[in-house]
């Protein structure tokens, strides 16, 4: 079967002669899955190791909470000032 798609290859893309000698492939159902899994499971690994936060009452939070409320205590509006010290902090968590 691999002789018949090689032949194939070739056939459609001469350049590719003598330079494909085989070819391997897997014919198990279950392979597709595991690779996805595997790769699911790697990509949630490196999201957490990037993710830093801290707890609410951890010193480092509340001195960055403390500096963005000073920061954007002149903006009247709760919403929009909440959302910029969420911004500020959120940009000093990854600095560090």
């Amino acid at each position: 079967m691999s002789q018949d798609i090689l032949q194939k290859i070739l056939k459609k893309y001469p350049l590719f002669q003598g330079q494909i000698k085989e070819i391997k492939y897997r014919a198990s159902n279950s392979f597709h899955e595991e690779q996805l899994f595997e790769d699911i499971d790697t990509q949630h690994e490196v999201k957490q190791e990037n993710a830093q936060t801290f707890h609410k009452l951890s010193p480092v939070f509340r001195e960055l909470k403390k500096k963005a409320q000073e920061m954007f205590a002149h903006v009247e509006d709760d919403i929009v000032r909440e959302q910029l010290e969420n911004i500020f902090i959120q940009s000093q968590i990854n600095k560090k």
